[in-house]
């Protein structure tokens, strides 16, 4: 009787290969996506961060050139 079920053990055997095999490929395709995305807005972030110090520096050397005597126009022309 052994005999007779060794195919079908072997086609079982086979089948648990490729799903552990296909489960295995899919967390991997997932898992990168979800780093793929939260790089993403890791560096969306990183660019408003930026343009924010930047606007604020922007503003505060124009008003202390203001405050320095300076001319009114230095925004202006920073801009």
């Amino acid at each position: 009787m052994l005999r007779n079920n060794s195919g079908q053990v072997l086609l079982i055997a086979a089948l648990a290969i490729a799903l552990i095999i296909s489960s295995s490929t899919l967390y991997v395709y997932e898992t990168r996506q979800s780093i793929i995305s939260a790089d993403q807005t890791s560096r969306l972030n990183d660019f408003i961060r930026n343009v924010k110090i930047g606007s604020r520096n922007l503003i505060i050397g124009s008003l202390a050139n203001i405050s320095n005597e300076g001319t009114n126009e230095t925004l202006r022309i920073n801009l």
